[in-house]
Parts: C-alpha cells; structure tokens; sequence
C-alpha cells in the first residue's frame, strides 16, 4: 500500500495515517468534502473549505498529502433524492477549492484532482457535470470493473477521463 484516500479532520484516523507514513512511507489523497445536514437536505458547504484545508495541514504531516480531492459522489444527490442542482452544486465547490488551495503557501504545489462521480457508467453523468479543466490538475473515477475485464472497462473509462478535462486547442 502506498497511497491511502481519506477524509480529513478525523484526529485517530490522522495519527494512524502519520504513523503509516512515519513506519511505512505511506501518502495520502486528501479528500476535502465540506458538507451540511443530511439525507436529502444535505448541501455542499463551500465556506468549510478553509476549516478544512486547515485540518489537512496541521492533523497529518502536509508532506504526506499527495493530492487533493473534492466531494465524493456528488451525483449521488440525484438518483437518492432526485436532486437536479448536484452539477452546479459541485462545480461552484470545486472552483473555491481548486482556488484556496493554490492561493493556500503549504498546499499550492498539491495537484488538485477532479471530483469522483458514482456510476460513472450511468448515462450523462460527466456531460451534466461538464468540462472541469479550469479548476482540476488532474482527472479522476472511480473505477469499479465489476464483473467485466479490466481491459474492457478501461477504454470507456478512459474516454470519460478525456472527456472530463479536454483541452480545446492547444496550451
């Protein structure tokens, strides 16, 4: 294991995650997931970024942080809820955390990777989220294969990711 995906701001789970890294050399993918309420009255909590970010920082070493990562499954707001408002939802979260993030002097050189979707296979998922080049460093889904070979499912995957960050021209 070299790369563990984990919220922040839990304190056991971040002296585990020093001790993986101190014993084991083990980074981490930071996932900044700012959140309010819950079941279908949860909403995206932009202005937790910082509180967050901040957590990232001072709970676990920053020099173990590999990437920064938003939201996890937004989308899921919609086929459990019937949410409509998830794409722009999220793509206003990602833009003040790509932003705060860079504009941040100890975590500016972290990448700042695409939001995950869930069932990325399910139809429109990336179109309805749209192009997220402005405010990702690097692309990113979660792939679960399933029941297919893995060189079956990279291939749809893999036009997703293009997708997602596709640049128009060159730059």
């Amino acid at each position: 294991m070299r790369y563990i995906r984990q919220p922040v701001g839990n304190a056991a789970s971040a002296a585990r995650l020093q001790s993986l890294n101190t014993e084991l050399g083990v980074k981490m993918i930071a996932i900044i997931d700012a959140r309010t309420g819950s079941g279908s009255t949860q909403k995206l909590n932009p202005g937790g970024i910082a509180a967050l970010l901040n957590a990232a920082k001072t709970t676990v070493n920053p020099n173990m942080i590999v990437a920064i990562e938003g939201p996890n499954e937004w989308n899921m707001m919609e086929r459990l809820y019937g949410s409509t408002t998830w794409p722009q939802e999220l793509r206003t979260y990602q833009a003040q955390l790509f932003q705060q993030v860079h504009a941040d002097a100890v975590l500016s050189s972290k990448p700042v990777v695409a939001p995950s979707l869930s069932d990325p296979m399910s139809p429109g998922q990336y179109s309805k989220l749209g192009n997220m080049e402005a405010w990702t460093d690097n692309a990113n889904a979660h792939v679960y294969p399933n029941w297919l070979p893995f060189a079956q499912n990279f291939p749809m995957y893999w036009y997703m990711f293009d997708s997602l960050t596709r640049r128009n021209g060159p730059g």
